[in-house]
């Protein structure tokens, strides 16, 4: 017979284990959110770049100085809204199968209950739910301890992408910013 508090301790332990995974998953939404309304953001930016085109660059020989400063920050900005663009993509695309492995460093089991297309190629509902009632609580909760350390891995991942998208996106809103102020002041 089960100890009721082997019971007791692997129901909590489910329950953390879910938990953990729900909060994976949201701030795996956060992210990709971030990085939706991030590539926005670039994009206008690139179309303010440019809509100011080559009125920025006027002025005679006397001048030449603040067209080559003018010049730089365009280049910046234009080049540092390009790179964020890249960058926050980085964070949405989904990983491709090896670069997938190498980052979240596990193995797939030969059935996981979690990945869709090891659920698709199941035959029908009853070969599936067959598959799953097979699966001792032990296995189940391995699957769930797995998911929720793959899903934390590949939130970490895509995190540092937004880190660095967000920080190129900075530099290049400032050297927009300057170009701006030259532009207008001068």
């Amino acid at each position: 017979m089960t100890d009721p508090k082997s019971l007791a301790s692997f129901d909590r332990k489910l329950g953390f284990v879910l938990n953990v995974l729900e909060a994976a998953e949201k701030r795996r939404d956060g992210v990709e959110n971030k990085a939706s309304i991030l590539l926005a953001s670039n994009a206008i930016l690139l179309t303010a770049i440019t809509s100011f085109g080559f009125p920025l660059f006027s002025g005679g020989a006397v001048w030449s100085w603040l067209n080559t400063v003018k010049a730089f920050l365009a280049a910046v900005s234009l080049g540092g809204a390009t790179i964020s663009s890249c960058f926050a993509i980085q964070v949405i695309a989904p990983l491709m199968k090896k670069r997938r492995e190498r980052v979240l460093r596990i193995t797939v089991p030969e059935f996981n209950i979690f990945f869709s297309g090891k659920i698709a190629e199941r035959e029908s509902t009853e070969s599936y739910m067959t598959v799953v009632e097979s699966l001792t609580d032990k296995q189940i909760f391995e699957q769930l301890v797995c998911q929720a350390y793959r899903l934390s891995r590949l939130v970490m991942h895509r995190y540092k992408w937004l880190l660095r998208s967000l920080r190129v996106f900075l530099l290049a809103v400032f050297a927009f910013v300057l170009l701006t102020l030259l532009s207008v002041l001068i």
